[in-house]
């Protein structure tokens, strides 16, 4: 699948295109073929994959789009002969409202069914999210211990993608109390615990999209420049940019962090990455992680 490559080098709007491409085809074979069996998977990876692209590009509403068409249009037969498949999939609405900072309509999103542990352990990591950046602590810390009620009921031997569950709610535990610890000022903590949630996306195993759709160094970066710790934050928004060259939330935040070293020069080099990334964008975040919005 040429996207791969497109998005490895990239090529953001190639990746998109030749997603949209695959989805007309899947269009035509369902057509075809009502009941495709485990075909079902890959039609969920190309509207998958497009989502993470118009991620990655500022597009929330063909991200939002796809992540609830993805969703839908997974067979009922298939839910149920491959639930551990599936079960990761059922998330994705709700990440993708994370994504973007839409913090109420995350809140709104209905639990993923029973059968979806790993799903449903993920849907109280965003309802925590929401309510930690929304200042709702009792509630967030309420939501906190839900979710790791929810993560102790995931199977061990639970994958999504290519990578045990474990691994992945590790990096969302971590990632939860980085963003608690913020929320409350206590800016070196939540730089600690962002940076081992870093070390272990970066363990994960490939997989395209990631398992863990939102790079935790947006988020740490961000927190870093509410340290004042600029040029840490310019490293982890490279070191993103290695991961995913030309990603527009990485050069934003490289832009911010040269700006806050007084380095305008190459501030504006990024800048101009930035705007061309993001040409077709429909969002203007505050920070790289809407979860580090303010005012604080």
């Amino acid at each position: 699948m040429p996207a791969h490559i497109y998005a490895r080098v990239a090529r953001w709007d190639d990746a998109a295109a030749a997603n949209r491409e695959a989805m007309k085809a899947d269009a035509l074979y369902r057509a075809a073929y009502p009941r495709p069996g485990f075909y079902a998977l890959y039609m969920a990876h190309n509207t998958h994959f497009l989502a993470f692209v118009a991620m990655m590009q500022g597009q929330s509403q063909e991200a939002l789009e796809c992540a609830r068409t993805m969703v839908a249009e997974v067979p009922e037969d298939f839910r149920k002969d491959y639930a551990p498949v599936v079960d990761g999939f059922l998330i994705f609405p709700s990440e993708v409202l994370m994504r973007f900072g839409r913090w109420q309509e995350v809140l709104t999103e209905p639990e993923p069914p029973a059968e979806a542990p790993l799903a449903r352990a993920l849907w109280r990591f965003t309802r925590t999210s929401a309510l930690i950046t929304l200042k709702r602590m009792d509630e967030a810390r309420a939501e906190q211990a839900a979710f790791e009620r929810a993560a102790a009921a995931v199977p061990p031997d639970r994958q999504f993608g290519q990578n045990y569950a474990t691994n992945i709610l590790a990096i969302a535990r971590n990632v939860l109390a980085g963003e608690m610890f913020a929320q409350t000022g206590q800016l070196d903590d939540a730089i600690a615990s962002l940076r081992e949630a870093v070390k272990i996306e970066d363990s994960l195993l490939y997989d395209e999209p990631p398992d863990w759709i939102q790079p935790v160094r947006h988020t740490l970066g961000a927190v870093l420049l509410r340290a004042g710790q600029a040029p840490e934050a310019a490293q982890v928004y490279r070191e993103d940019l290695q991961r995913y060259p030309e990603n527009g939330w990485a050069l934003m935040g490289l832009r911010d962090a040269l700006r806050r070293q007084g380095k305008e020069a190459d501030a504006r080099m990024a800048d101009a990455r930035f705007k061309r990334a993001w040409a077709s964008a429909d969002v203007k975040p505050p920070s790289t992680c809407y979860c580090q919005e303010g005012p604080f």
